[in-house]
């Protein structure tokens, strides 16, 4: 997840109820780097909270939820505290956070964060999750730079579609699928995060919202035009999984290489064709062109069915591209006859 701040925010938004929940005693390590009077904080720096955890840090911000390091007492580690934005508590969202954190947390998959804790402060919600240590993959892509390595690209995508398959097994849609919801362990192993917008395909909901939520670069065209069917609901996620493919073994967009206002770029993923990877990053062949025609298609009835699907066709397409191993000429036997050309 990545820090959203506004430089045009200058007070707290923490609730009166928190501050009384709260002790307010601030830390000293060296570890909090966050003033305590940011607008996005909801819990202030250095505070212990139910559970044995305290508060260290503010690392990152989405759409709909705060996410702080922290740390757990009892086990002496460090932790991830993710809480609903003050910004974002319309209607039921108490409801919604913990219904999607209970869902999440049925989730037993290496490639996706555990929720390892649910409680409260006062009567709001928070959620422990697993810490991780490398940083997310935003992070990994400004690290790599514009042409990234196949080899180190493959094995975070192939978590990455282990781990969403895991997500849709759960009958659940995660709906912001991101380079900044992807954290990495110190070993680079993908997990992926952040369920604050998650549907659950077990209640499909009367109404699908008219709101446009995500983020714009990875929206698949049925969002932006409110035409998403229910029983094709994952492949919202498998959309958003193939930007990110694209990404990785180009180092830019599909659709633009210069940055774009938000209705520019909904407006590309739903009228304009995708860049053929290979004439971004030419050492990919057609293959690869073919598999981002079809995992980033128009209609969801096109895209691939699965992320395992998907990732068949990438490893499929990675064999194909592999230079072949040309054997040596043998030496012609003084007894051998010589071809004719």
């Amino acid at each position: 997840m990545t820090d959203r701040t506004s430089s045009s925010h200058t007070s707290p938004c923490w609730d009166d109820g928190l501050r009384s929940s709260l002790d307010p005693q601030r830390t000293t390590d060296r570890d909090v780097r966050c003033p305590a009077t940011h607008p996005l904080d909801v819990f202030p720096l250095g505070a212990s909270i139910p559970g044995g955890y305290r508060v260290l840090e503010r690392v990152g911000s989405g759409g709909m939820s705060v996410v702080y390091r922290g740390w757990d007492a009892s086990l002496d580690r460090p932790v991830a505290i993710r809480v609903a934005r003050s910004d974002r508590r319309q209607g039921g969202w108490r409801a919604r956070f913990v219904q999607e954190s209970r869902r999440a947390a049925t989730i037993r998959h290496p490639n996706v964060s555990e929720v390892l804790h649910l409680g409260y402060v006062g009567d709001v919600p928070f959620v422990v999750m697993d810490l991780a240590e490398g940083g997310d993959l935003r992070q990994w892509i400004h690290t790599e730079g514009t042409m990234p390595n196949l080899d180190d690209a493959f094995p975070i995508l192939r978590g990455l579609c282990h781990g969403l398959q895991a997500i849709h097994d759960a009958k659940l849609v995660h709906r912001d699928i991101k380079p900044e919801n992807v954290l990495l362990s110190e070993r680079g192993t993908p997990m992926i995060a952040d369920f604050g917008l998650c549907w659950d395909l077990t209640k499909p909901p009367e109404l699908l919202p008219n709101d446009i939520e995500g983020t714009p670069a990875y929206l698949a065209p049925e969002v932006i035009t409110n035409s998403v069917l229910w029983e094709l609901a994952p492949r919202i996620d498998i959309y958003a999984l193939g930007i990110i493919a694209f990404e990785l073994l180009t180092g830019s967009l599909p659709f633009s290489s210069q940055p774009r206002a938000r209705y520019g770029l909904l407006q590309a993923h739903v009228y304009e064709t995708p860049a053929s990877p290979s004439s971004i990053n030419p050492s990919l062949g057609f293959a690869f062109d073919r598999l981002f025609g079809q995992v980033l298609a128009k209609s969801a009835l096109m895209r691939f069915a699965s992320p395992l699907e998907f990732l068949l066709a990438l490893e499929n397409a990675r064999t194909r591209h592999a230079p072949k191993t040309i054997r040596p000429a043998r030496e012609r036997r003084f007894w051998e006859p010589t071809l004719a050309k």
